[in-house]
This record gives structure tokens, C-alpha cells and sequence, in this order.
């Protein structure tokens, strides 16, 4: 009895190491997708204008309207 107990035991913990290896592969490979695609982002946001300049170049259109209009 005790024998067929620790043997469902075994069982049970091999079933649990499965699944918690299968949930580690699932981590692995959802980080390494993220990974790419944090590169891949920042790649684009170097190439990406300044907003900075952007709002300068908002500003000063938006006061040559306004003097024109004037």
C-alpha cells in the first residue's frame, strides 16, 4: 500500500515537473519574442523625429499664420 502510494506520488510530481517545464518553455519563448520586439521599438524610436522639434516648428507655422491673418 505505502508502495503504490509513493509510486502515485512519483507520478504526481512528474506530471507537476512536465507542466511546470512546459510553462517555463512557454516563458522562455514569450521573452525572447518580447525581446525582438523591444528592439526592434527602440530602433524605431531612434529614427523617430524629435517632438521637441516638432512642437517648435508647430509653434512658430502657428505664429506665422497669425501674423499673416493679422
Amino acid at each position: 500500500n505505502a508502495l503504490a502510494e509513493a509510486e502515485r506520488a512519483g507520478g504526481e510530481l512528474q506530471s507537476r515537473r512536465a507542466a511546470l517545464d512546459e510553462a517555463r518553455a512557454r516563458i522562455v519563448d514569450s521573452h525572447e519574442e518580447i525581446s525582438a520586439a523591444f528592439a526592434e521599438a527602440e530602433m524605431l524610436l531612434q529614427d523617430a523625429p524629435d517632438l521637441g522639434d516638432l512642437q517648435l516648428q508647430l509653434e512658430q507655422s502657428s505664429a506665422n499664420v497669425a501674423r499673416d491673418r493679422a
